[in-house]
């Protein structure tokens, strides 16, 4: 099978949607397909170019990966977003065009604007049209004050409808997507459910490397909890700088915030603000050494927007739960991380954007020795349902018996 996949995230981004791209490509090509991915340069969290290495033609793993420049939003605005996402339409199908004949094109959103230059390649060649959903971006969008309700955002539903309609089959990590898309009129037999893995066999639970505790700023007595990878407003991230100003008062606790986003800097300031409270700010660390920070932690720190509830299933958590540490999901009690949260007993629930709830819910799990129950549940939970070797083979079933249907 000759597979075209139109993502806009790739390697070497360590966070977000790029490392499952890349997973799916590099387990496919293992298999003995031949896959071509039509990409950018990297760019995610940070939001700025890091073409270090990369080249508009690279072979990365056994992959093809084909890399255009696209239009970088310079703030926080839909019209940005829309100027971003459309770019990447037109890069992606100027380098797919280039491939020969695939028999499946898989086009991942968001951006949705992918699936419109996915369909046109795969029509070129009578090749069927997977969209896989990772987000719902205009519910996101909707959430973090990008989007009201209006004009644009009719506009909006109607550009996801039509990319449905295009599609042959559209692939949903989370069952609560299903929601989203019955509303956008996507008939149930076209949805199938595959979630994203956890990195089981890299991820494991583990004592703390003296090394990186020291790095994440944990003292042999401090309970440190960790929050790893975009800081950006769905994520809301003040709210725990200040929790964490509330809850050293009262037990040795350190807050420590890996990654990157447009927010970091007002953290930083708010973090220098409140010299006091406890929090380490560190950048993107390698993902040689992703395993040894997270055990580096006592606790994993989920924070969301109150208003994020369908809209994102966030990775992280499956590595949080893959690590054997308990969560702190200060997320909307009827989202999709909460459902996971209760699922599995792997921590606890608290109200999101209320520094106060999320200082005292620190001091209580550092109290609390069923801490050392929900770490272990939340590894079984993984284990049953998120196994990486079970869901690429189901990609893989799914995806050769598609391109076996292919029109000539």
């Amino acid at each position: 099978m000759r597979l075209l996949i139109v993502g806009v995230n790739y390697r070497p981004e360590e966070t977000g949607i790029g490392p499952y791209t890349a997973g799916l490509a590099e387990h496919l090509s293992e298999q003995g397909h031949e896959v071509v991915v039509s990409t950018t340069f990297p760019h995610y969290p940070r939001w700025s170019w890091r073409p270090e290495g990369c080249g508009p033609v690279d072979r990365l793993n056994g992959v093809e990966v084909r890399r255009r420049r696209v239009i970088l939003p310079r703030r926080r605005s839909a019209p940005w977003r829309v100027a971003y996402d459309s770019s990447f339409a037109v890069a992606a199908l100027m380098s797919g065009a280039a491939v020969r004949r695939p028999d499946l094109v898989l086009c991942v959103s968001p951006p949705v604007q992918a699936a419109f230059a996915g369909a046109l390649l795969a029509r070129r060649s009578g090749a069927p049209l997977v969209l896989l959903v990772k987000d719902l971006p205009l519910e996101a969008a909707l959430s973090v004050g990008i989007m009201r309700r209006g004009a644009g955002y009719r506009a909006g539903e109607w550009l996801e409808r039509r990319a449905y309609a295009l599609a042959d089959l559209v692939v949903v990590i989370n069952e609560r997507f299903r929601r989203s898309l019955a509303r956008q009129r996507v008939p149930g037999r076209k949805i199938v459910v595959i979630p994203d893995w956890a990195e089981l066999d890299r991820i494991v639970p583990r004592q703390p490397d003296p090394d990186m505790r020291k790095l994440v700023g944990g003292a042999n007595d401090e309970f440190v909890v960790l929050h790893t990878g975009s800081m950006g407003e769905k994520q809301a991230l003040s709210t725990a700088v200040r929790a964490a100003g509330l809850a050293v008062r009262a037990a040795p606790i350190r807050l420590a915030l890996v990654g990157e986003g447009p927010q970091r800097p007002g953290l930083e300031r708010l973090a220098r603000e409140n010299a006091s409270a406890g929090v380490r700010l560190l950048p993107l660390q390698p993902a040689a050494d992703f395993p040894r920070l997270l055990a580096a932690a006592d606790a994993f720190l989920l924070h969301q927007r109150a208003d994020v509830v369908d809209s994102v299933a966030p990775s992280k958590l499956l590595a949080y739960m893959a690590a054997g540490r308990p969560v702190l999901a200060a997320v909307s009690a009827q989202s999709v991380a909460a459902d996971l949260v209760r699922q599995a007993g792997c921590g606890l629930i608290v109200p999101p954007e209320d520094p106060e709830a999320l200082a005292a819910a620190m001091a209580d799990l550092r109290a609390d020795d069923r801490r050392h129950e929900m770490g272990p549940a939340g590894r079984r939970f993984v284990e049953l349902h998120f196994d990486r070797s079970t869901i690429l083979a189901r990609w893989a079933s799914l995806l050769s018996e598609l391109a076996g249907r292919r029109s000539w």
